[in-house]
């Protein structure tokens, strides 16, 4: 398809022009819209348009400009200019500056916009679009391929307006680690819509559960003015703020030091992955890069699997979770991610080669959920991992004794404490997660894990059970019931009723008496 980048200031310019023909039908693609020349530098950066449709008179960069900046670098782009009658002389202007044709506003048809948009990709088809992609563009999949790879960069160098560079990284806590098309796409529509407020000029890609970014940008004063840096922390400061508004999305970034040469790209991108590090140790939203960062680390230390075994054949619970807690507080100061993963790989194997040599029942759920070394990707800060494994070694304890009392771990018994103490309130992951004191994503993870359904079903399940209760002992109305169990909405009580009993509230009174 034919990209089209659109660029006007009156938004009803570009709405009546998203909907005058249907774009994709007719072999278009309207990748982005502007509305000023601006902001049509960075989508054209972005998105490597073949046609270019431009007002003139636009605020910041004018349309003028903006085609003399586009042409600069992509010679074949072709321009479409929209002009009223009394812009005629500034079209003129335009056409001389590299503009292919223009249109008056007063004019916008289906069918003139279509004319002149066949005659515009007649010319592109005659000089082959798409076979070769212009060297004054970046494709930004392959640029950050390049430097995770680290191959050579150098060709990117001439690409980019700014001499000076950041790079920053952000992960995205979300269960499953994988985002899908949709969330992509909003986290870019959220951050696109922040950068066109703020000024700021970056390439970015989001890989797997990571955002990379890498912003240039010039300065007046080389050696004293750091305002750029302290604008792309205030963007992601907000970046993050708006992501979880409006996506329930947590993010922590790692930013590098500001680089003054291209040469340095490949520097600042090792130093925001070392930032990384800080961020999963300290659960800091931001983290910025310093060079104590690199001093070398002592050896990993190693697990005693013979005092592990130990304090569970005497099921001292006390003398273990100071023994793991010791061995964290080891880790914690270390400070190397790589060190905390091999050590949980660790933990996790000791407590299988226990479990077998001390004849602890292998429960289903324990050996498939809480023993799955891929439990890692989801803990996203040091403490999540550090109350995984006490959680799984209590529970083994807890095994090993038959004590039915203990079915689960503490952080489970006092959540599920505080849901029937609380199933009449509005009961959320996030408060239930408060109380107990830990993160969302790990007290999700840990609830499937032990009880073998989702947060949300179980307390949905309880107050179900709560409702039967009240139906049988109780004169109250169904409206009232629902209330009392943490229902806002009758109708959506009896739907929820009905799918879980298979009976009608009326009916499962009836029946029951």
């Amino acid at each position: 398809m034919i990209k089209v980048l659109i660029a006007d200031d009156e938004i009803l310019v570009r709405i009546g022009l998203k909907s005058t023909i249907d774009w994709e039908t007719e072999g278009y693609e309207l990748v982005g819209e502007a509305q000023n020349g601006q902001e049509a530098v960075a989508l054209f950066e972005q998105y490597d348009p073949d046609i270019l449709m431009t007002d003139i008179k636009m605020p910041v960069m004018d349309g003028i400009e903006l085609i003399k900046t586009l042409k600069e670098r992509k010679p074949d782009l072709k321009c479409i200019i929209l002009s009223h009658y009394n812009d005629f002389e500034y079209a003129q202007e335009a056409l001389n500056s590299g503009a292919n044709r223009y249109i008056l506003k007063s004019d916008l048809k289906a069918e003139n916009l279509l004319i002149t948009l066949k005659k515009v990709s007649a010319e592109l088809d005659q000089k082959g679009r798409g076979n070769i992609r212009p060297k004054s563009q970046i494709d930004t999949t392959e640029f950050f391929d390049d430097l995770m790879y680290n191959n050579d960069l150098k060709r990117y160098g001439s690409l980019f307006l700014g001499k000076y560079y950041v790079m920053a990284i952000g992960s995205i806590k979300k269960q499953p680690v994988d985002l899908n098309r949709d969330i992509v796409s909003a986290i870019e529509n959220v951050a696109f819509q922040l950068k066109r407020s703020n000024s700021i000029n970056y390439i970015s890609k989001i890989i797997s559960n990571k955002i990379y970014y890498l912003f240039h940008y010039q300065k007046e004063n080389s050696n004293t003015d750091d305002l750029q840096s302290k604008k792309i922390i205030s963007y992601l400061t907000l970046l993050r703020k708006n992501i979880r508004q409006y996506l329930d999305l947590n993010i922590m970034f790692a930013v590098s030091r500001e680089g003054n040469s291209f040469d340095n790209v490949s520097t600042l991108y090792y130093e925001a992955i070392r930032a990384s590090q800080d961020c999963f140790f300290d659960g800091e939203t931001i983290v910025v890069y310093h060079t104590a960062m690199d001093s070398p680390p002592p050896l990993c230390p190693k697990l005693d699997f013979k005092m592990l075994k130990n304090y569970i054949t005497l099921s001292d619970k006390k003398s273990m979770n100071a023994y793991i807690n010791s061995f964290f507080n080891q880790l914690f100061h270390i400070r190397i991610k790589e060190y905390v993963e091999e050590r949980f790989i660790d933990f996790l194997s000791f407590a299988k080669v226990i479990m077998n040599q001390l004849g602890i029942p292998q429960i289903e759920t324990l050996l498939d959920e809480k023993l799955n070394y891929t439990s890692f990707s989801r803990l996203y800060t040091f403490n999540n991992v550090r109350s995984y494994v006490l959680s799984l070694y209590e529970t083994i304890i807890d095994r090993y004794t038959g004590d039915s009392s203990e079915k689960y771990s503490y952080v489970m018994r006092k959540s599920i404490q505080y849901i029937k103490e609380n199933y009449a309130q509005n009961l959320t992951l996030s408060s239930i997660a408060a109380h107990v004191e830990i993160s969302n994503s790990y007290l999700s993870l840990l609830f499937k894990q032990e009880t073998g359904v989702n947060l949300i079903t179980y307390i949905t399940n309880y107050r179900i059970e709560k409702a039967k209760e009240l139906l049988l002992t109780s004169n109250c109305k169904i409206y009232e019931i629902a209330q009392m169990v943490g229902f806002e909405n009758s109708y959506y009580f009896s739907k929820v009723f009905k799918e879980i009993t298979g009976m009608t509230c009326k009916q499962y009174k009836n029946r029951m008496e």
